[in-house]
């Protein structure tokens, strides 16, 4: 499933032709000019994501806590499994806070933008067309009195949008300091000496036993 929602997503974006530019960044992506592609491929499946991860995170962390209930019952190394347990806990919770508020605060942005879109294109529309230099550059053909009406809408903040790439970069960056550690490393180390034939070091306190 976590493979196949994304593939099939993919797949319908493709199929749609909902890939589109930014305008502010230039970057290519789904829906910047569409609001049902930023709606359909993009907003629900965050807001479904993290609503499900939520539920999940719940029963984890209840899960612990009766796991830690259990472990007080227990009489050797109970202060050492209580930290250890602590500091996993610890560190789900953080890396749940970094991850979930950049990613909610992104989903809110793209739902601003999604329901303020249709205005703001018939704004644009608007202005350039009854801009005698535009006309010509933009190809507008018709007679000025034929443009489409202004819709009188605030223009889009170019903070919020700022904002949105923030927290996208936020969410890569809490992932990565997540995935990225000394087991991570090390695990990628062995890994390289098993494909490049290489038998990885014995551990010293080994050495020491075959000694004795």
């Amino acid at each position: 499933m976590c493979w196949g929602v994304p593939a099939v997503l993919s797949v319908s974006v493709l199929v749609t032709n909902s890939v589109d530019g930014d305008v502010f960044t230039g970057i290519c992506s789904v829906g910047n000019l569409n609001p049902s592609a930023l709606v359909y491929f993009f907003f629900t499946p965050i807001v479904v994501s993290l609503a499900l991860g939520a539920v999940l995170l719940i029963c984890g962390i209840w899960s612990m806590i009766r796991i830690r209930s259990y472990i007080k019952l227990q009489h050797a190394d109970v202060e050492r499994n209580i930290s250890k347990l602590e500091k996993l806990m610890l560190r789900i919770g953080a890396f749940a806070i970094m991850y979930s508020l950049p990613t909610a605060m992104n989903a809110a942005i793209m739902w601003y933008q999604a329901v303020n879109m249709p205005a703001w294109l018939e704004g644009w529309l608007h202005h350039r067309c009854i801009r005698l230099q535009d006309r010509e550059l933009f190809g507008f053909t018709y007679p000025i009195d034929e443009c489409p009406m202004d819709p009188k809408v605030a223009a889009p903040e170019i903070i919020v949008f700022l904002l949105k790439c923030v927290s996208q970069l936020v969410v890569g960056i809490t992932c990565a300091i997540w995935v990225v550690s000394s087991k991570t490393l090390s695990s990628y180390h062995k890994a390289y000496l098993a494909l490049s034939s290489r038998s990885p070091p014995v551990p010293n306190h080994v050495d020491q036993v075959n000694m004795r």
